[in-house]
């Protein structure tokens, strides 16, 4: 353990990634201990100021602390694209395990359904879910559910084919322990490696589709501080007062960087051909 998070910690992008993550964690959980202003407190005497040791980043057009609404935002924004992740996995952790482990038609029935989520680009595919559900943060996450578990069902199908293969399942075969209780208790808990890799890479893919989602009007409503909410109505403003839309770009652009920073280190922290 001592030598996996050495070597974690020995990549500066990962500690930088792990210390950006660390950061809007904590924002998220308690936002009032970076911030005093209210997100959604209108001062329009204050609209459109620029950055000012008083508005770190500028206001809004209704005089709105940018930095307060960011912050805030934080909580919205990450939490629901953990949420999006992890209903992801779980779904294609259950159902690619049992299509790997049993084979035959069972197999055959959910990979085809699978290949039919897979055929169509995932941001296509969840505008249509959002748009049929109705527009909200809630559906957008839903509907990235939906859409983003057939990856894992696929690469946990990949793990289950090989690990059942293995010497010590075919003796719990032997001993006549359950089918289900082999694939549960035995195959999954040994498969969780690359999806482990996969969920901290998806984050950041994540952030920018729910994001993605909110910035063409499918995802949250105003006045919500979300950052792709806050990009949305901060566009128009772009000619003149650029920091409005400018800082929810960067932070999300520095929030998935720092998830991909620590996907790419833990990926070849768990490489099994990595030798030291």
């Amino acid at each position: 353990m001592y030598r996996s998070l050495k070597y974690f910690f020995s990549n500066p992008l990962a500690t930088i990634g792990v210390i950006i993550i660390a950061l809007f964690v904590l924002m998220s959980i308690a936002p009032q201990l970076f911030t005093r202003y209210d997100p959604y407190g209108i001062n329009t005497a204050e609209r459109l100021r620029p950055p000012s040791f008083k508005n770190l980043l500028g206001t809004d057009e209704m005089g709105r602390d940018v930095y307060s609404r960011i912050v805030y935002g934080s909580r919205l924004t990450i939490s629901f694209s953990v949420s999006v992740v992890l209903i992801a996995l779980a779904i294609g952790t259950v159902v690619g395990g049992i299509s790997g482990y049993y084979g035959k038609f069972v197999d055959s029935v959910i990979m085809r359904s699978t290949d039919i989520f897979l055929a169509f680009p995932m941001f296509v595919l969840a505008m249509a879910i959002v748009a049929a559900l109705g527009r909200s943060l809630v559906n957008s996450m839903l509907a990235l559910s939906l859409v983003w578990w057939a990856q894992y069902a696929r690469l946990m199908r990949g793990q289950v084919l090989v690990a059942k293969q293995e010497l010590y399942i075919q003796a719990a075969r032997a001993t006549g322990t359950k089918g289900h209780v082999i694939l549960f208790r035995h195959i999954l808990p040994n498969c969780f490696s690359p999806l482990l890799i996969k969920t901290t890479l998806d984050i950041s893919m994540a952030i920018l589709l729910l994001s993605g989602l909110s910035f063409i009007g499918l995802g949250a409503e105003p006045p919500t501080p979300e950052w792709g909410a806050i990009i949305t109505t901060g566009r128009k403003y772009l000619i003149g007062y650029w920091w409005y839309p400018t800082f929810p770009g960067l932070t999300i652009f520095m929030v998935s960087i720092a998830f991909n920073f620590v996907g790419d280190t833990l990926s070849d922290l768990l490489d099994p051909r990595r030798t030291s």
